[in-house]
């Protein structure tokens, strides 16, 4: 019998057994995000062996994952990746029940929000709701849509310089 993890997964278009984001939505509406306990709990497992960090980047779902941990990080219990800075790209702020109160007060890490000027206005409003969760944002948008801009180098060395910034 398949588990709920399975039946969750869209193996036709990405494989048996594979796996390629955070969390499993659910055909609820609105939905419900599965497994996002557990992405946490084997992130805090895989920080306290291998951490601590100087700070993150995520793209898309993963920059909502690294908004977490730096949320986490502040305002939940238990939770020391030591980051002094996050890098959240095409990122929203996430709308899981328990989660929003993470973001209260505003997380207070340094951070740089890159969006796109040709992301579509749901997923730009979306990334300005995350960054208003945070007191010390930077805004870089950037001339492409919902995609980091390797084919940009001008842009990938201002994020690269905001991290330099932020090491110094």
């Amino acid at each position: 019998m398949a588990t709920q993890y399975q039946v969750a997964m869209p193996e036709a278009r990405i494989g048996a057994g594979q796996n390629w984001c955070w969390y499993r939505a659910s055909d609820d509406k609105p939905p419900e995000y599965l497994f996002l306990d557990q992405s946490l709990a084997w992130l805090k497992q895989y920080c306290e062996e291998h951490g601590p960090w100087e700070g993150v980047l995520g793209w898309s779902q993963g920059a909502t994952m690294a908004a977490i941990l730096s949320a986490l990080q502040q305002n939940g219990s238990g939770y020391d990746f030591g980051l002094s800075w996050a890098v959240l790209c095409g990122g929203f702020l996430p709308t899981r029940p328990g989660l929003s109160s993470l973001f209260e007060p505003l997380i207070a890490l340094p951070s740089l929000h890159v969006v796109g000027k040709k992301e579509t206005e749901f997923m730009r409003q979306r990334a300005l709701k995350l960054f208003a969760a945070f007191r010390a944002g930077d805004w870089l948008e950037t001339p492409v849509g919902h995609v980091l801009p390797v084919h940009h180098p001008d842009y990938m060395l201002k994020i690269a310089d905001w991290i330099k910034t932020q090491m110094d």
